[in-house]
């Protein structure tokens, strides 16, 4: 793909890196016993990072009291609580968390002290916000408004795509919400999520290769898998940093796309399916090197394309965050609705009652005041020429 339409940087990467080399060569002939503290992605690049090395990592700790017990790239999850039980000089306790302060107040609550016992793998709150890895002086941004301007027209495309060649499409998740509860975005929102049958996600690849202001990033088009099964169908008139680890990526104003795969609905066959799927995911996530990334990104996408989404009863996306929530009958979204969103008029799912009752449960009650929050981790300009 053109560079002037998408790019990787690997500045969040490279410090990783040089952080991860910096503990081991320091540690490497020590006695310390080293913890991970969390079970997040970047946790696992380091679990499998030391895994390749002399210095091994000894558990795995998480507040999360649904993943304690569980195996995590081969290391065993307990509570935090064991190091409180067990203090030990020699713990070396990795942290790589967007909260990590509450974290290392709770270790430091145990005894332990920064710098001594608790390392920041990475300072993850401080490098989303950190976009000098690119020089956008001189370039305008866009407000939310214009924002959501640029989003609504990519929008426009997309129906313009489905009247003209038959792409099937459905909003999702809050932007299928929006719809429905406020006529438009939610009001804390920023940002749109659409599903594509499969099918129809790789026709519409190859439909806007040659546009000149329409393109889709995705696995399926690049050497990178942006998890949680996402691409995205970006506006080229404008360019778009996105900041959030370990993807910092350069490419236009977008709209979140997610593909709907077939899924097998026989119940042991499904369950093979969801952990085959999240297996071969977490190689992508977790590879640092191109070469096992782009391996794992071949065999993750060839797993996904195993079972055909005409042929299937059951349709959804294991990849997504809601995880097996985002596995419905087909016969939910059959040929779609229109409902007003903002200025135009889409397709929600058929049953979109159904739908949103299944992922939200009462989803005409809002949240309370302090959960009306969105988050964005971009910054959008129009494109200097």
């Amino acid at each position: 793909m053109n560079d002037k339409y998408f790019t990787i940087h690997k500045y969040a990467l490279n410090i990783l890196k040089k952080n991860l080399k910096e503990i081991l060569e320091k540690n490497i002939n020590s006695d310390r016993k080293i913890i991970m503290f969390s079970t997040n992605i970047i946790a696992g690049m380091v679990v499998n990072y030391f895994e390749k090395t002399e210095l091994n990592i000894e558990f795995v700790v998480d507040n999360a009291k649904e993943r304690q017990g569980m195996s995590f790239f081969g290391k065993t999850v307990y509570s935090p609580e064991i190091l409180k039980k067990e203090f030990n000089e020699q713990y070396l306790i990795l942290i790589a968390s967007s909260f990590q302060d509450e974290m290392i107040k709770q270790l430091e609550g145990y005894g332990y002290e920064i710098g001594t016992h608790i390392i920041k793998v990475i300072d993850l709150p401080e490098l989303m916000n950190d976009y000098s890895y690119v020089d956008r002086t001189g370039v305008q941004p866009l407000s939310s408004d214009e924002v959501k301007k640029v989003q609504l027209e990519i929008l426009n495309k997309i129906k313009e795509c489905s009247q003209k060649y038959g792409i099937r499409y459905y909003l999702q998740s809050g932007t299928a919400l929006g719809a429905v509860r406020h006529g438009g975005y939610i009001p804390w929102d920023d940002d749109v999520d659409v599903f594509v049958p499969i099918d129809d996600y790789l026709r519409l690849i190859e439909i806007l290769k040659d546009d000149p202001q329409y393109k889709i990033v995705s696995q399926f088009n690049t050497e990178y898998y942006f998890g949680m099964g996402v691409g995205y169908m970006v506006d080229c008139n404008t360019i778009c940093d996105i900041n959030k680890f370990p993807i910092q990526l350069t490419t236009g104003q977008s709209i979140d796309l997610f593909p709907l795969y077939g899924i097998p609905e026989d119940a042991k066959e499904k369950e093979k399916y969801i952990i085959k799927a999240k297996e071969l995911e977490e190689k992508c996530l977790i590879a640092i090197d191109d070469e096992s990334r782009i391996k794992a990104i071949n065999e993750l996408n060839s797993f996904l394309l195993k079972y055909k989404y005409d042929e299937c009863k059951l349709i959804g996306n294991i990849l997504m965050p809601f995880f097996v929530k985002d596995i419905f009958p087909k016969s939910m979204f059959g040929n779609g609705v229109e409902k007003k969103f903002e200025t135009l008029h889409l397709k929600l799912p058929e049953k979109y009652d159904e739908y949103l009752t299944h992922m939200y449960g009462d989803y005409m009650k809002l949240p309370p005041e302090d959960k009306r929050k969105g988050e964005h981790y971009y910054n959008t300009y129009y494109l200097k020429e």
